[in-house]
């Protein structure tokens, strides 16, 4: 174990900037999860800057979930001059199987309780047919601690989804994941985690916005 304070004179194992993707053109209060919906017209505009900010950050690897809300923004950075985005299902947003689609009101109709069922044991609750939070956390690492045992130093941007990003971080910081709703994240904004040597990671900022 490295003594607190030699800590933070040393580089960091490993940079991780992680970019929700930009405002969809779907009605609010719509469960969408892992339907492939499209990006709003703002939501391109906030792609596009997002891509821009991640441009200038001279990042070794760029990995994305495979959705297309989140893969365009890993796209545009290519062109922009960045790494070649990497694909990665495991990145993709909560499926929410039977409820996928739906809106909170439609759930409750047909699943009385089970909204509130959910909220208050996210960990282990699953909808019909998805996943709850503990499954989310657990593929998401399957990309993610590989990056975590990377060369020193290395910069990784990782572009995907607020369930996702949620779940990463609190991990990282110890946050109880049935409390990732005291995150907040906007569309196309950054979360940086540094991942030291001693096993320890860092919140360096959250919800920045990219813009």
């Amino acid at each position: 174990m490295i003594p607190a304070n030699k800590r933070y004179v040393m580089a960091p194992i490993v940079t991780i900037y992680m970019v929700r993707h930009g405002e969809v053109d779907m009605p609010r209060g719509v469960l969408y999860g892992q339907k492939d919906v499209p990006l709003s017209r703002s939501g391109m505009e906030q792609t596009r800057a997002a891509a821009r900010f991640l441009s200038g950050l001279r990042l070794d690897r760029v990995v994305s979930s495979d959705l297309s809300r989140a893969w365009l923004m890993a796209l545009e950075l290519e062109r922009l001059g960045g790494p070649r985005p990497e694909r990665f299902e495991e990145l993709r947003e909560v499926d929410f199987g039977q409820w996928s689609g739906l809106t909170w009101e439609d759930i409750e109709e047909r699943w009385p309780g089970a909204m509130e069922n959910r909220y208050s044991d996210l960990v282990n609750y699953r909808p019909p047919g998805g996943e709850n939070i503990k499954d989310l956390l657990r593929r998401a690492l399957k990309v993610v601690e590989p990056i975590l045992k990377g060369e020193r130093g290395s910069r990784v941007g990782l572009i995907a989804h607020g369930g996702i990003i949620k779940v990463l971080t609190s991990h990282a910081i110890g946050l109880d994941l049935n409390r990732i709703f005291n995150l907040h994240l906007d569309y196309a904004s950054v979360n940086r985690i540094d991942s030291w040597p001693d096993g320890i990671s860092v919140l360096k900022f959250a919800n920045r916005p990219a813009l």
